[in-house]
């Protein structure tokens, strides 16, 4: 009928980073944001891409990663086990996306 128009993938992926990233906003420091902001940027474009559909750990290989460490400057920022955990919790979020 035209009255609703449904969120394409790319809007629903957006959202579940943007959800996140608001929920958790206290707990993270201006750098791991950046990281955040630069995470969930990267994932929107492959989706719009169609390169990869959940958080692959290719992700971390994109040149705007390796500019910054790559996921060890990542991993470092969040400290190993907390980066696990927001991975796992990122990729829930997007698989259900």
């Amino acid at each position: 009928l035209g009255l609703h128009q449904f969120p394409t993938r790319q809007q629903r992926v957006e959202g579940a980073f943007n959800a996140w990233i608001a929920e958790h906003s206290n707990s993270v420091n201006p750098d791991q944001a950046h990281m955040l902001r630069l995470l969930r940027n990267i994932v929107i474009a492959a989706v719009e891409e169609n390169k990869y559909q959940t958080l692959e750990p290719e992700v971390f290989n994109h040149p705007a990663f390796r500019r910054l460490g790559g996921r060890q400057k990542v991993e470092g920022l969040f400290g190993p086990q907390r980066f696990t955990d927001i991975l796992t919790e990122l990729r829930q979020l997007l698989i259900a996306a």
